[in-house]
């Protein structure tokens, strides 16, 4: 069953990106007044403005999972308007993919499968969720979307506006603005597969291209915090392609002899002793190189019931060998 960003999983609905085709991403008709002037100022202070936006076909991440008991290295892919894949890597082995192509929501779980398999309907939700190169935040007039001023809040002795999105589909989004930065500090939903509360908490921002990014996250479900999120590199784009999204290129990883040379060096020279034991476990990447050959380290990790990389805008509940629970 093929799910679609933002839309229940049916045959009559509009996908994604036909619902936003004769939209302006930044666009504030018929949005309340209160919304639109909180909405204008977050575009300008996150986007400077519209051009700036538009210049963005793409966009790759690079960074580490920290988890309780390990860390992991990541690379995730996202091009407007809702293509995303994930890449976790176990030193400079890939063991973890995860990907949309506006229609297939799909993963490889090497502990179990060379090939991609399709996510399970819930888990697809979630990561279908936040697909959007664009965020909740845009798209604003959207048909069946509305965003809404619940009131003000308080983060870390910051006054905050607190914006309740809810999508086409039902599912609600909680967007916590700082008054004066109009930073994105907090997004709070519900996980389609659990039903538990999650919260990703934004903790630092940068500045790239006249574009602000979040660069580091921690994740709490039911208030416990899960993992956290630090982006050591982000590029635009970087000539990625639709069809590196499509389940048919699931063996291929963007850039692999590449990235897995980056990773394994930043591995080796890292001070960080989750870090270190990554490199040990790092695979060869010579021409006989299987990314999908075996069981690696990560499959020794105990995790808790997390969604990875939340804070990217990417949601995917893990497959049923990460779902262990510290207790």
């Amino acid at each position: 069953m093929h799910l679609s960003a933002e839309e229940p999983s049916t045959t009559t609905t509009q996908t994604y990106r036909q619902a936003i085709r004769s939209f302006n991403p930044m666009g504030l008709a018929g949005v309340d007044s209160q919304v639109a002037s909180i909405l204008r100022n977050y575009y300008i202070f996150n986007y400077t403005d519209s051009e700036s936006w538009r210049r963005v076909e793409s966009i790759r991440f690079r960074g580490r999972l920290h988890l309780p008991h390990a860390s992991f290295w990541f690379v995730a892919y996202k091009k407007k308007p809702d293509y995303s894949r994930v890449v976790i890597y176990s030193g400079a082995e890939p063991v973890l993919v995860m990907a949309y192509d506006g229609e297939d929501a799909w993963q490889i779980d090497s502990a179990h499968a060379s090939e991609p398999v399709a996510m399970l309907a819930n888990d697809a939700l979630n990561f279908i969720r936040d697909a959007a190169t664009a965020g909740h935040l845009m798209y604003p007039s959207l048909p069946g979307k509305t965003i809404e001023l619940r009131g003000s809040t308080e983060i870390d002795g910051r006054n905050c506006f607190e914006l309740l999105i809810t999508l086409p589909n039902g599912q609600q989004i909680t967007s916590i603005v700082d008054k004066l930065t109009f930073e994105e500090l907090r997004q709070v939903t519900t996980n389609a597969a659990t039903g538990s509360d999650e919260v990703v908490h934004n903790t630092k921002f940068e500045i790239v291209d006249g574009i602000r990014l979040s660069v580091a996250s921690d994740k709490f479900v039911e208030g416990k915090k899960a993992h956290s999120i630090e982006i050591d590199e982000i590029t635009y784009n970087v000539g990625v392609m639709p069809w590196m999204f499509a389940r048919e290129s699931g063996a291929y990883i963007p850039e692999l002899e590449r990235l897995a040379a980056s990773l394994h060096e930043a591995a080796k020279t890292s001070s960080e002793a989750e870090v270190d034991t990554m490199d040990a476990n790092a695979a060869s990447t010579g021409p006989s190189f299987s990314p999908f050959a075996r069981k690696s380290a990560f499959d020794e990790v105990d995790l808790s019931e997390i969604s990875v990389l939340e804070g990217l805008g990417v949601a995917p509940e893990q497959p049923e060998r990460l779902r262990k629970t510290f207790e």
